[in-house]
């Protein structure tokens, strides 16, 4: 994360900005923050962006309950500051709603390759002018578990291949991104490479390079959490093996 304020992220924005890179802020709430709070976070991160030329704001439409009036006076403030919205995924059960007040707010919108539901969402959106942000996924669905995320990802972008608006595929696995903005690129469909900030990204830069399209860093700050289900580590030492990977991997180089 760029840090705990939204200043930490402009100045991380600002750094990346100058490296000749495209954005996306998004600020994380903590769990049980106010809502009012965090559509306030949300409103000032969308003035501060308003002068950053091709910055995005992304946000989390749960938590702000997912309030038809918040949303609507974000998403006016992201039109009246040059700021487009982009809604992030959050979990299955929560995902239409999501998906149609994204559609209401005319947000970006975030489809994962691990759920089942993901390309006739897919479909769904490509009559659509939304621009839509593939993922591997966070949370499983719980309707099909062993969804493998890598097939699932291309199934949507598969589905995705060919319409007008925008795809952004957000992976650090760098074969999957190179055969993603492939089938993008042959498709005709406008497409770049988004990366969270951070991580190891080598792979995944020379997919977009070879594929000549643009790279746009996700630069999240608020609260941080770890994507590793710590308690579960002593049950399962492959969760604790990984997060010793990862520590030591980002102690030695991080990509931005």
């Amino acid at each position: 994360m760029a840090g705990p304020t939204l200043a930490d992220a402009l100045k991380r924005e600002g750094e990346l900005r100058d490296r000749g890179l495209t954005t996306v802020v998004g600020y994380w709430n903590a769990d049980g923050e106010d809502p009012d709070a965090v559509n306030r976070e949300y409103g000032a991160a969308l003035d501060a962006l308003a002068d950053r030329l091709g910055a995005q704001f992304a946000c989390k439409p749960p938590a702000v309950m997912l309030d038809a009036g918040r949303l609507d006076t974000l998403a006016k403030r992201g039109r009246r500051a040059g700021v487009p919205l982009h809604f992030d995924s959050v979990g299955p059960e929560v995902a239409t709603s999501v998906l149609e007040a994204a559609i209401t707010a005319g947000a970006g919108a975030t489809l994962p390759g691990r759920w089942a539901r993901s390309p006739a969402d897919a479909d769904w959106l490509a009559s659509t002018e939304l621009p839509v942000r593939v993922v591997k996924g966070q949370w499983p669905d719980p309707g099909a578990p062993g969804l493998d995320p890598r097939e699932g990802f291309l199934a949507v972008v598969e589905r995705l291949a060919g319409r007008a608006a925008p795809v952004e595929v957000a992976t650090h696995d760098g074969p999957l991104a190179a055969e993603a903005l492939r089938r993008l690129r042959d498709g005709g469909t406008p497409c770049e490479l988004q990366l969270l900030l951070g991580l190891p990204a080598e792979a995944s830069l020379a997919a977009a390079h070879g594929a000549g399209v643009g790279v746009r860093i996700y630069v999240s700050y608020g609260t941080p959490y770890l994507p590793y289900a710590l308690r579960s580590a002593p049950r399962h030492p492959l969760v604790a093996l990984r997060l010793a990977v990862d520590l030591l991997r980002s102690s030695r180089r991080e990509a931005f």
